[in-house]
């Protein structure tokens, strides 16, 4: 177990510096400077990039950021008074991590139940709504939910706050808005698992013993469904953590997603490449745990894939 993790770790490591090194040269040929302001003179806007180095050859720049990024230190906002990058990513995180959370959280549970339902329900009518409501959720994108959300729960039947983030009912629809993909790409995968551990000759021996479609589904089915469930959850909750963007624009949650569609804006290169590489090792990392859940939950996996 101890070679297959750090040959993830080995490799996580490697895409982490494959993602920091193209986003940064990908921003420096970007069209445009950080410093728009129209207020600033030509001699003002000169000098604010010889202070920032932004004069100095590529290669320089990007060594002394890759240096400066070993060493924890992720530079300073361009738009926000030279404030840490850093900083206001931890004055953010908390607030999309905790929308995301719910969303994840909620919309994993009743994906569960939504898919087992459909799946011990096969060719019901309760089974094809089911798979219309997965269908319709991977469908249709968030941006499309947000506002229709916002339209009847909170313009019309005025049940919640319509945006913004001042208390948990702030968060119940942005998490809400979020969590429908959640529950729809479960409930799918939940269902597509059960049906073809349904047949299998181990669930049908139980049947044959005696046991009940519950204590069936619930010791035999969805403990072997959970290989592919890890692969659909992980990422997910990577994305939903780290905040999404459309959904924090939409509601006005001060997320990390807000302020990154900010600093693109304003060419905010610090901000971005910051917020980009937070959001890669998230990614990196949710990658990482679900290679590590599946030689755990499988040791044939860790076994093969320690061999290659």
């Amino acid at each position: 177990m101890l070679r297959y993790t750090l040959r993830r770790l080995a490799n996580a490591a490697v895409i982490l510096l494959i993602i920091i090194t193209v986003t940064w040269f990908l921003l420096k040929f970007l069209p445009g400077t950080p410093f728009n302001d129209p207020k600033l003179t030509a001699q003002a806007k000169a000098a604010l990039e010889e202070k920032y180095g932004l004069n100095d050859p590529l290669v320089v720049q990007y060594l002394r950021y890759m240096g400066n990024v070993l060493q924890g230190d992720l530079g300073t906002s361009f738009q926000l008074n030279q404030q840490p990058i850093t900083e206001i990513i931890m004055n953010r995180l908390p607030v999309s991590a905790f929308v995301g959370l719910q969303a994840i959280v909620v919309g994993t549970f009743l994906g569960i139940l939504l898919g087992g339902f459909s799946a011990a329900r096969q060719n019901s009518i309760g089974d094809r709504i089911s798979t219309l409501v997965s269908v319709l959720g991977i469908s249709v994108p968030t941006f499309v939910f947000a506002p229709l959300l916002q339209y009847y729960f909170a313009y019309q039947w005025e049940l919640l706050p319509i945006a913004f983030f001042e208390s948990w009912e702030h968060s119940i629809l942005p998490s809400a808005a979020l969590g429908i993909l959640v529950m729809a790409t479960v409930a799918a995968y939940t269902r597509t698992e059960m049906l073809e551990v349904l047949g299998q000759d181990y669930v049908l021996l139980a049947k044959a013993k005696g046991l009940s479609g519950v204590v069936v589904i619930a010791k035999h089915v969805l403990r072997n469904s959970l290989i592919p469930l890890i692969t659909v959850i992980v990422p997910l909750a990577a994305a939903l953590l780290t905040g999404t963007l459309v959904v924090e624009k939409v509601f006005a949650v001060p997320g990390i997603g807000e302020q990154f569609i900010a600093s693109i804006v304003v060419n905010d290169y610090p901000m971005i490449l910051g917020v980009t590489i937070m959001f890669s090792v998230f990614f990196v990392l949710a990658y990482l745990i679900q290679d590590l859940l599946y030689g755990l939950v499988d040791p044939r996996i860790r076994i093969a894939r320690g061999k290659e």
